[in-house]
């Protein structure tokens, strides 16, 4: 990626997030914004209900002579008998009436029955109209559609040498409003306590809540899986470079000298040495097995990557299989040390031949390969009836623990150290985790403490004793 669309990138990801940041703080303000106004609302209303029943009662009061009347429906239905106070209302004459308050309600049944059940709904000392004042309060709640919860009240004089009327409620957070009814001396307060509605208001806007913290947890994701899946586009262009890059360096050197010895070979005069035309023909045949060998790794990636790679189409013997891969190896590098621990008996596994060989191959060649020194490699089998271990021990340069499981990706190379002079294309351990996985196996690597590296193959596997 050039530096101008990594700049403009970076730019637009910086965007994006800040765009998504934004949101959600906007959203997360919003909601605490519509919480708070609830409350203030909440609080606003019961003060609102306390002023209302503080002028009704007070215009009761001011009507001396008579009863004070109240009448009540609770509920939609009208047929049946209202509450009244008191209860021989409709036999008093009408003269005897000072003052008639109806009152129509859709919720508060309990309190506004209790309230029609009071002995004293009129203060003696004070002249305090409780019932009335109490009526009015739940009737404007009504109105104003609160939802109906217990309230306590405590009306008494501000030094508290009488108390008009109280009650009790069990609040765990307790909300309290006050306020003072008669402007005396002491003045006569009326004191609220309720349930805090915080826990209502947020069950109310649950809904919003949950909808706009999924909505966005599903943005941030994707942001971030966007994030994700576009630095891992770059690097995979960056390793696919890479990739050509090896590919073309390393084809063009057998090519190279196969070629400059196919020219010597037609320079030569029909007469001249035999040995000279051996020696130049065998670089050519050399070099032609080495440009062979590149191509079948080549395609052995690409079958990997096109098609499920064969699997189960004949039972193969691991010990044969590793005795042959040890032998080979032995040739391709006789001045390493290869040793091999492979009990008697047969471990067989339902494979393709040719890719399982090949992806024990691509190990053990690693293994010979990325050593300072002389290789030493020590090649193990262990079953247990139903799985077969095969580890790989080798003597050199290590991988880092931040490299093991990157090792296994498609065109990855580690970049540090002495790989990197070692001709590779980063394709062979991804081949051979392919493999191995679509078996039902697993491979992994690991660090001794004296050095080197240790890959560890676990197969499915039937074994017999010989």
């Amino acid at each position: 990626m050039k530096t101008s669309d990594r700049k403009t990138f970076i730019a637009i990801a910086a965007v994006l997030g800040i765009a998504l940041t934004a949101s959600i703080i906007m959203a997360a303000a919003w909601i605490s914004s519509t919480y708070r106004e609830k409350q203030e609302k909440f609080a606003s209303d019961i003060k609102s209900a306390l002023s209302q029943a503080k002028y009704a009662e007070s215009k009761s009061r001011s009507k001396k002579n008579g009863y004070q009347v109240n009448v009540a429906q609770i509920g939609e239905d009208t047929s049946g008998m209202p509450l009244t106070y008191p209860e021989n209302f409709f036999s008093l004459d009408k003269k005897d009436i000072a003052d008639v308050s109806v009152f129509k309600f859709y919720s508060y049944r309990k309190p506004v029955e209790a309230i029609f059940g009071m002995e004293n709904p009129v203060d003696t000392l004070t002249g305090f109209i409780t019932n009335r004042f109490l009526l009015t309060f739940y009737n404007a709640l009504d109105k104003m559609n609160i939802p109906a919860q217990d309230y306590g009240f405590t009306i008494s004089l501000h030094d508290g040498t009488d108390t008009v009327f109280h009650n009790t409620v069990s609040t765990d957070r307790p909300a309290i409003f006050s306020t003072i009814i008669y402007d005396i001396n002491p003045p006569l307060e009326c004191r609220v306590e309720t349930e805090d509605p915080g826990k209502t208001f947020l069950r109310q806007m649950s809904g919003i809540i949950i909808s706009i913290t999924l909505i966005a947890i599903i943005l941030c994701l994707s942001y971030i899986y966007l994030l994700r899946t576009v630095f891992r586009q770059k690097s995979l262009e960056k390793m696919r470079e890479d990739f050509t890059h090896n590919i073309t360096h390393e084809l063009k050197t057998p090519i190279a000298t196969a070629s400059a010895a196919t020219e010597a070979l037609l320079g030569f005069p029909a007469g001249d040495s035999q040995e000279k035309r051996d020696k130049y023909l065998n670089i050519v045949n050399d070099k032609l097995k080495e440009l062979s060998s590149m191509v079948e790794r080549i395609l052995e990636m690409t079958a990997s990557e096109d098609r499920e790679l064969p699997s189960g189409t004949e039972e193969c013997s691991l010990q044969e299989i590793l005795h042959s891969l040890c032998m080979e190896l032995r040739l391709k590098y006789p001045q390493g040390v290869v040793s091999e621990n492979v009990p008697s008996g047969q471990a067989t596994v339902p494979a393709d031949r040719f890719h399982l060989s090949n992806a024990i191959a691509n190990i053990l060649d690693n293994a010979a390969k990325y050593v300072s020194g002389t290789p030493r490699i020590e090649v193990s089998l262990e079953t247990d009836g139903h799985k077969a271990y095969i580890t790989v021990k080798d003597n050199g340069i290590g991988i880092p623990k931040s490299e093991r499981e990157k090792i296994f990706g498609k065109y990855y190379r580690i970049t540090e150290g002495d790989v990197r002079n070692t001709r590779g294309f980063g394709i062979g351990l991804y081949y051979s985790r392919s493999v191995i996985s679509g078996l039902g196996g697993s491979i992994t690597v690991s660090a001794p403490e004296e050095g080197g590296s240790i890959f560890k193959i676990t197969l499915p596997c039937r074994t017999t004793e010989k």
